[in-house]
């Protein structure tokens, strides 16, 4: 290696890494939107429960606990990986699903942050 290939060399180590950069920046901006989506899922879901008929009248009723913990699994999932705070994977856990319920599921559940 010359004296005047180092420039170069220098260069090349400090361009390298910007597309990197931006697309860990455009992956951090996409899921942020898809934390702001589960907010506002969780929001229409409330709305929702509320609206729900009573107790009763249909034969089975949507699970909106069961959709509330998976929601908050996903949003927990995307932070952790946002803002990892170890180096061991978390344990795997699959979404239920499964959201029609026999019964109206009991009180609100608010189980997001």
């Amino acid at each position: 290696m010359t004296f005047s290939s180092m420039p170069r060399l220098i260069l090349l180590a400090v361009l390298l890494p910007l597309p990197v950069l931006a697309q860990e920046e455009f992956e951090a901006r996409e899921l942020g939107l898809i934390i702001k989506q589960l907010d506002a899922i969780d929001q229409m879901a409330d709305r929702s429960k509320i609206a729900a008929p009573a107790a009763g009248e249909p034969r089975y009723h949507f699970d909106y606990g069961q959709l509330a913990r998976d929601l908050q699994r996903i949003r927990r999932g995307v932070n952790d990986y946002l803002t990892p705070s170890r180096a061991q994977p978390n344990e795997l856990t699959q979404l239920s699903g499964f959201y029609r319920a026999n019964e109206p599921t009991a009180g609100a559940s608010h189980e997001h942050d």
